[in-house]
Order: structure tokens, then sequence, then C-alpha cells
């Protein structure tokens, strides 16, 4: 449910607006208890990988719950001109918070309900969407969204809420490490049924908690590292899925990739050739650096000169160029060591392209031209690993 959803009708409310109501009835499981006391227990699917799989779900409820009961304390904050508060957009329905606790409790490994019944309920899947929308907006708000300030009869915008991060954090760790462990489990209690007819419910309902779990951890994750990446739990369970178990389709659905730096036979394949390239062209510019050294007169050169003119206007080129390229290396693919590799011959060819102009004057002018021409070699091999990280 978007937010704009949310905002237009105050409460969160899925009675028309959720995303799995649409799908095929034959998914939707028991929508009320009387409905769970009347269906058949299904004995066989009570193993012992699928009762610790629905514990692990019936933790993540507990959290869930939590948010609920935060939701309700924000009804003591509201003002009393409704319209004029935003925190109105943020508040679960106390008759859907009253829901999920009954729901929990009567669901908490009781013995009128088996697992299967458990696992595709509908109502599950409600009271997730509901928890996991409510986490969100409790952290960011509603950017860019008004409400109406009776005060000066205009519109004004969403304030963010007031929530301090590192408890918000908290909250979602503590799913996050409750969660971990629902890739490992669902394949186990996959395998333990495998011998029972496909559980297509099972496993579809299986994939709805997961994607809005994934979901959740996309837009809230904060991660405590550069390094450290959020591995999406659908993908987990696909690649570690038991062959003796079919399924119809993936947990993580498929979608069209599109690379920032798409990867062609235009760029892949002539790259060995542009490094022979480059290596021979720097040899050859070094080469005539040392004969321009040794033919040059042993002596500093003045600002009147023709050639002083002309080194200063390459050194300035030169450093102009390796100044953006510092901006775009500051986020690449490049793996640690070549990175450093990198970041030395773009600092060297900085500092030499800016010493080449007062060795001119003050040293020598074949110095110069030396200093001139290993920056131009260091510039050059560093557009060529710019160019190994748009091809790969």
């Amino acid at each position: 449910m978007s937010h704009v959803d949310v905002a237009r009708h105050g409460y969160f409310s899925f009675s028309t607006t959720n995303k799995f109501q649409a799908e095929d009835e034959t998914l939707a499981g028991p929508k009320t208890l009387r409905e769970w006391e009347l269906k058949d227990l299904h004995p066989s699917y009570n193993t012992k990988a699928m009762t610790s799989l629905r514990l692990t779900f019936t933790e993540i409820d507990e959290l869930f719950l939590r948010g609920f009961r935060r939701s309700l304390t924000l009804l003591d904050l509201i003002s009393e001109d409704y319209r004029g508060d935003w925190k109105r957009n943020l508040i679960i329905s106390p008759t859907d918070a009253e829901d999920f606790e009954r729901h929990i409790q009567f669901g908490r490994l009781s013995s009128e309900v088996s697992n299967i019944d458990y696992f595709q309920d509908q109502a599950e899947i409600r009271f997730w969407c509901l928890a996991t929308e409510f986490l969100v907006l409790e952290n960011e708000g509603f950017p860019g969204g008004q409400v109406f300030d009776p005060n000066t009869n205009g519109w004004r915008a969403c304030p963010v809420p007031d929530v301090h991060a590192s408890g918000f954090s908290s909250r979602i760790l503590e799913i996050e490490k409750v969660a971990s462990h629902v890739p490992q489990q669902v394949i186990a209690a996959m395998s333990s049924i495998s011998h029972l007819s496909a559980p297509w419910n099972v496993i579809r309902h299986l994939r709805k908690r997961t994607d809005l779990l994934d979901s959740l951890f996309e837009r809230t994750h904060r991660p405590v590292s550069a390094d450290q990446h959020l591995i999406s739990l659908a993908a987990q369970i696909d690649q570690s899925w038991p062959k003796n178990v079919p399924k119809n389709e993936t947990f993580r659905p498929s979608g069209i990739v599109v690379k920032a730096y798409p990867k062609g036979k235009g760029l892949s394949i002539p790259t060995p050739t542009i490094m022979m390239i480059t290596t021979i062209s720097s040899v050859i510019s070094i080469s005539l650096a040392v004969v321009s050294y040794l033919k040059a007169t042993p002596q500093p050169g003045t600002p009147q000169d023709a050639d002083f003119f002309s080194l200063f206007q390459s050194s300035v080129l030169q450093i102009s160029s390796i100044w953006p390229m510092m901006l775009t290396l500051r986020k690449t693919r490049l793996n640690k060591l070549a990175s450093i590799y990198i970041w030395v011959l773009v600092v060297f060819g900085l500092l030499t392209a800016a010493v080449a102009v007062p060795l001119y004057i003050l040293v020598h002018t074949g110095w110069s031209t030396l200093f001139s021409a290993a920056s131009g070699v260091s510039q050059g091999f560093v557009t060529l690993q710019l160019v190994y990280v748009v091809a790969a």
C-alpha cells in the first residue's frame, strides 16, 4: 500500500488496498478463527521442521505486534482538530491491532490449528502487510506529503517523525536476527514433507511472507559498514531449494535487470589490446622524455620561454583531467588492492604535473619534461582502469 493510500484513508485499511486479495481465492486460507476450528488438522504436515519454522514466524508476529501497540499510543498525541494532524496517518486501526493480538494468541501452537493451516492463513499475510508498512512510515513519515493546517487555513508539509534512529535500528535488527533463520528452516520444512503431495498453498504463502520481509529490509536496512550487503531471504531459499520438492515459481520474482554499465563486446573484447597500446605508448613517452632530458641545456629556464607556456598549459590540462577521475574513483567496483594502486597513481599524477612547472624555472628544463611525461603515463593507466570498470 502506498503512502498516498494511507494518507487518503487516515487509518491503515486493507479492505480495498490489500495487494494480495486479488489473487486466486484458492490460495486464501482460513480468514476467521471459527474457520480455523472447523478445518482438518493435517497431521502429516506437523513435522518437527514445520513446527520450528512456525515458531520463528510467531516470533516475528510478536515483533510486529509491538509496532501495532506503538501505533495505538499515537492516539493520545493527536490534537483535537483531527484534520490538521499528520500523526493520524501513522495510526493503525485499534480493531486491527486487537484482531492481530487475538490471532497470535489463538494460533501460537494451538492444538486446534495445524501447521499447514497456520502457514496458508490469509489473515496472517494481511497483518504482515500492515505491520511492515507501519514500520516504514513510522521511521520515514510522508516525504513530500501535506496536511491541512486549520491555524493558517492552508496546507503544510508533513514533518519527519520524531523517532530516534538508534531505537528504530534496534527494532529492525531484532526482526532481521529472527528472520535470518527463515531460509534454512524453510528448506528443512519443505524437505520434511517432500514425500507428500506438492503443498502449493503453503509454498505460495511462504513466498509472500519472505517477499514482505525482503521488502521491509530493503527499505529500512542500515549497513554497519560500506562492505556489508543485504542478502535476500528469497534468494537464499531459491539457491538451496531441495531438488525433490517441486515448485512452479521462484521465491524471488524475476525482473529485468538494467546495468548502469552493460557488458558489451565493444568494451570487453578489446580491453587487452587497449592495455597493450597504453603500455607501448607509455614506454615511448618515457623514452622520448629521457632523450629530451639528455639533449636539454643543463640550466633553468625562464618564464619568458615559449617552452614554459607550453609546459604550463600541459600541466593545467593534466590536473584538470585527473580531478574528475578522483570523483569517479570514489565509488567504483574495484577491489581493495586495485583501488589502492589507482589512488597512488592519481596522487602521483597530480604531484608530478604540479611540480613540473617550478622545476623548469628553478632546477633544469629536462627534469620538467620527465615529470610531465610521468604524470601523463600515470593518467593513462588510471584511465585504463576506469575502462576495466566500465567493461566489467
